[in-house]
């Protein structure tokens, strides 16, 4: 994809690995609208020179489309922002999981519906919605984030299809565990624990660099993992019973009870 000169909101961009992505996008010379919920974070993120910042609440619909506005035309999505809860699932509160399903994925399909109209009618555009592997299996102490991610990968898959051929294309960005930035980040950070070695870590950077693998080549989905991950995920659609069974042996339900544990959560 010729991202040069072509107009980029990308959310979620003052944490995790938002700057990261920012920088391939600017180093390709793409104009970039980041945007977070936090204007003084986002003000102070090392963002590269050039890049537009507007903060805006994406629990709040409609902040989401005036961002939308804020920011046209949109010749690329890139959907970014997410929270995440670690704990027993009927621990978690009535508000944390409304917030959760708002940032993680409404917001996302209300940007997405937001854009269209007008990709549509140019007959161009391109939408990469940033998941995570927790939305490609069992998610113990993560049930409710891993199960917007799969609504997040879901969506892409049926977007995919519903407007092919229209010039318009989406693609999902589905990380493991990360270092230095974001969640695991933040939990090995906390609770001195480290990803089981069966999942590995990766670097920030990769998965900048799958965003752009994405756009460039209009591939479906791109997993960032420092092991092979696939054939996991193809044995849990076919054996849902081996695939709680590979969950509990790798050491993710553990490490992940764990960390629930480290935050009084479990």
């Amino acid at each position: 994809m010729e991202l040069a000169g072509q107009t980029v909101l990308l959310t979620g961009a003052a944490g995790g690995i938002g700057h990261h992505i920012a920088d391939v996008l600017v180093r390709r010379s793409a104009r970039v609208v980041a945007s977070d919920v936090d204007e003084a974070k986002l003000a102070a993120a090392p963002l590269p020179d050039g890049v537009v910042r507007i903060a805006a609440d994406l629990r709040d619909l409609d902040a989401a489309e005036r961002l939308v506005a804020e920011a046209e035309p949109v010749d690329v999505l890139v959907n970014c922002a997410g929270l995440e809860y670690t704990g027993t699932f009927h621990d978690q509160a009535r508000d944390e999981l409304e917030d959760l399903v708002a940032v993680n994925l409404l917001a996302p399909m209300a940007l997405i519906r937001a854009v269209l109209p007008d990709m549509l009618a140019r007959g161009f555009g391109h939408v990469v919605n940033l998941a995570s592997i927790s939305g490609k299996g069992p998610s113990p102490y993560l049930t409710t984030y891993g199960t917007t991610k799969a609504g997040l990968i879901q969506l892409t898959r049926s977007l995919r299809v519903e407007y092919r051929g229209s010039g318009v294309q989406f693609s999902a960005v589905t990380p493991g565990f990360i270092e230095r930035e974001g969640m695991y980040a933040r939990m090995s950070d906390e609770s001195d624990l480290v990803a089981p070695f069966t999942f590995g870590t990766s670097k920030p950077e990769e998965v900048a660099q799958a965003v752009l693998r994405v756009l460039d080549h209009d591939v479906p989905e791109k997993i960032v993992s420092a092991r092979p991950m696939r054939p996991f995920f193809a044995l849990t659609e076919l054996s849902p019973r081996l695939g709680e069974l590979g969950i509990i042996g790798s050491g993710a339900r553990r490490f992940l009870r764990r960390v629930a544990e480290s935050r009084g959560r479990a």
